[in-house]
């Protein structure tokens, strides 16, 4: 695990039907201007709750780009918070556990009406979409643009650094899906970027 905080500076998917109606398959203060970070959320030694991390990692070496950051982090909250600050975008990737759903699906959550996932929520039953909120509300420099991945598990209890067999054969798949969806997304939110400069120097001149 990386301290909270900490940066790896090297820095859709054919999605599944998604059993829930919410869910679509598939820091630093000052602004780092055009910087994302990818968040891998779990505990790599809690069996299926490692399945954040091992994904963000992947996905992380796959777009290898030196504008993408990498952290993993055992627990979401403040600390999350704290870790994306500054950022542009940031990618959120965290296990979840559905009552529907093949094991190893991995899913595209709304953030207006996010069902729980294992870490991503804040403090105190407070959405991360709350979180970002207050944030916004205190002057802090959230990101514009928050995406959050779920992996559907089946065991994020047991202790033991092998994954259940059906979330050990999706990452794999997962990470590559992700990663292509991930660098479209950022991709768009670039341009959405470089269009509303040119807009503020026009305005300007």
């Amino acid at each position: 695990m990386t301290a909270s905080g900490t940066r790896k500076s090297q820095s859709r998917h054919g999605s599944k039907c998604c059993p829930e109606e919410t869910m679509e398959p598939v820091g630093q203060i000052t602004q780092q201007h055009g910087r994302s970070i990818i968040v891998g959320l779990g505990n790599t030694f809690l069996t299926d709750d490692a399945v954040g991390p091992r994904v963000a990692g992947l996905v992380h070496e796959m777009l290898a780009s030196p504008d993408v950051d990498f952290c993993e982090l055992a627990v979401g909250g403040v600390e999350l918070m704290e870790t994306i600050i500054g950022y542009k975008n940031a990618v959120i990737i965290d296990a979840i556990l559905t009552e529907r759903g093949t094991p190893g699906t991995c899913y595209l959550l709304d953030l207006a009406c996010c069902p729980r996932t294992r870490h991503a929520s804040m403090s105190h039953e407070i959405g991360l979409l709350e979180g970002l909120e207050l944030g916004r509300r205190l002057g802090l420099t959230v990101p514009d643009s928050v995406w959050v991945y779920a992996v559907k598990i089946v065991d994020p209890f047991a202790f033991g650094t092998k994954m259940t067999d059906p979330v050990e054969r999706a990452i794999p798949r997962v990470a590559i899906e992700v990663a292509a969806e991930v660098r479209t997304l950022l991709c768009v939110s670039n341009r959405a970027s470089q269009a509303e400069d040119g807009g503020r120097q026009e305005a300007r001149g």
